[in-house]
């Protein structure tokens, strides 16, 4: 369970915030190749910021000049992510590389 949704609160509110949550959201599944995302990087700073930040920023201005009118409120202004690499412990630091 993520700590925003269930810190210090009962379990019946949790659940009908994740309820309410999945009437409003959609899952979007967008797969780019490496040389897109290094190129993506590149053309972002390259070596300022990691191809996570790039690539996260990338989706929300898209979607923000895509899917919304100009001066709408409901721009993206903040995210969070979430990221899952099978095989990949977080506490083991050797199986780590960066691009």
């Amino acid at each position: 369970m993520l700590k925003y949704l269930s810190d210090c609160r009962l379990t019946e509110e949790v659940l009908k915030q994740l309820m309410d949550g999945q009437k409003i959201c959609d899952q979007v599944n967008v797969h780019f190749s490496d040389e897109q995302l290094r190129k993506l990087r590149l053309l972002a700073g390259f070596n300022d910021i990691i191809i996570q930040d790039a690539l996260t920023a990338y989706i929300i201005l898209t979607l923000n000049i895509h899917c919304y009118l100009n001066e709408d409120s409901r721009y993206i202004l903040r995210t969070t992510t979430f990221v899952n690499i099978r095989g990949v412990s977080a506490f083991d630091r050797s199986s780590w590389s960066c691009c």
